[in-house]
């Protein structure tokens, strides 16, 4: 077997398990009694894989895509930045753990844009993974239980448990899907970003979806992406999760203007037909469990209304560290113990969670320098993207707006949500992004 060849099958293997989340703990974390995820020291399956993945690749570089400087130089500030805050913070472990994860996520990028493999083959791969998780969260929704599984890497989860993700409604107390994840949000982030990449290959396909060949291979090929649709909307439905339903809709809502404004009719017409499956889903949805997304949106029930005060107040949280320690940060990871130490045990554990805002925790972590720096690089990217999709050839076309889609969804998702920062499962996912997003943006047959 060629290098090069092994280079791009273990990537694609790396995608396609990036759901899995297998991992051995070498230091647990408590607070108050409970164990603490932000504390927690673990060594994942996918950190064991992503350095054999870095290994094969370093071999490979010989068949490394040209990627030019400028669209890599943003990002290698940032993490400079970010090495610069954990010198001046050097004395939490868990911030040298947290920025080695950021480390792992830049090399994770840099191997997308050099890749020497399509990038819809590398987005198959993506989706599949996903794909097989979601199957896990429908399940979960409808059987309202999360079997506890090590090799998974999930906790049991039971709706009648203190500190479980429920919604509260007329029709009862339901349990939010989890999928392989640790918080249905994360789930509905992965949904989210394997449902915008499945649309884009969707609108790359250039046969009529409404015939298909006399054989099943051919049925597949035309109309799998049917079924594939129909299971990820399920489960992000289940995951009720706000920021990946906006975050969704926005990336589409992106794709369709990029088609509207390029004229291209057909891709319209296939944008059309493919944003009825989703379309008619949810809205079966919505009338067989309207009382829970009624209150999901509308927050009526007291557990929707502490949950908006819980991030309103970590978002008061996150504004006052910025005061104190806007120029060198308190340290990556390090919020939830600040909020403890200033709550003076007036608060619960589960009232102390990090800013629900990425910018904010950035520039409250690592200095408002280093947030400065990862909006420069969202920047960069949306205006490579735009660039992209001005001059490259109609064939590119889709995947090259889903490098803008992409941004546009990570923009929606840290506005509302920690874990793109906070997770081992949310820095992989926000490093896969934007490195597809990089590789999107350069002029190559994809």
């Amino acid at each position: 077997m060629k290098i090069q060849t092994l280079f791009i099958w273990v990537t694609r293997l790396w995608l396609f398990l990036l759901p899995l989340q297998t991992h051995y703990v070498l230091q647990s974390e408590t607070l108050e009694a409970h164990l603490w995820p932000f504390g927690e020291i673990s060594l994942y399956l996918l950190d064991i894989l992503l350095v054999v993945v870095i290994f094969v690749a370093l071999l490979a570089r010989k068949s490394w895509r040209a990627v030019p400087l400028s669209s890599i130089v943003g990002f290698v500030i940032f993490v400079a930045l970010l090495a610069v805050s954990v010198f001046v913070n050097h004395d939490a472990k868990n911030t040298w753990v947290l920025f080695l994860r950021f480390l792992e996520g830049f090399f994770l990028l840099a191997i997308l844009a050099v890749i020497p493999d399509k990038t819809r083959f590398l987005g198959i791969f993506f989706i599949a993974g996903i794909f097989g998780a979601s199957f896990f969260g429908v399940w979960q929704f409808i059987a309202q239980y999360v079997p506890g599984s090590s090799y998974v890497g999930v906790a049991e989860q039971i709706p009648s448990v203190a500190g479980v993700s429920v919604l509260l409604s007329s029709i009862g107390r339901y349990m939010r899907a989890y999928g392989t994840f640790s918080h249905p949000n994360i789930f509905g982030g992965y949904l989210a970003s394997a449902s915008l990449f499945l649309f884009a290959l969707v609108l790359r396909r250039k046969e009529n979806f409404i015939t298909h060949g006399h054989n099943i291979k051919a049925f597949v090929r035309q109309h799998g992406w049917v079924v594939a649709s129909v299971i990820l909307f399920a489960a992000l439905a289940f995951s009720f999760s706000r920021s990946a339903w906006l975050g969704l809709a926005c990336g589409l809502v992106v794709l369709a203007a990029v088609t509207i404004q390029r004229n291209y009719r057909h891709e319209l017409r296939l944008w059309v037909f493919a944003a009825l499956i989703p379309i008619i889903f949810l809205t079966t949805n919505v009338s067989v469990f309207s009382p829970l997304i009624t209150e999901r949106v509308l927050v009526r029930e007291s557990v929707e209304q502490v949950s908006l005060q819980d991030r309103h107040r970590s978002i008061v949280d996150g504004v006052d560290i910025i005061k104190s320690h806007w120029a060198e940060g308190i340290g990556l990871g390090r919020s939830t113990y600040y909020i403890q130490a200033q709550g003076e045990g007036k608060l619960y554990w589960w009232e102390i969670q990090p800013p629900h805002n990425i910018f904010l925790l950035l520039a409250g972590e690592a200095s408002i320098f280093t947030a400065i720096a990862f909006l420069w690089v969202l920047l960069f990217l949306s205006r490579d993207a735009y660039i992209a999709i001005k001059s490259q050839r109609r064939s590119r076309f889709p995947l090259s707006a889903l490098g803008l889609s992409f941004v546009v969804l990570i923009v929606v998702i840290g506005l509302f949500d920690h874990y793109l920062v906070t997770l081992p499962a949310g820095i992989f996912l926000l490093f896969t992004l934007l490195g597809f997003s990089v590789r999107t943006s350069i002029e190559e047959n994809t």
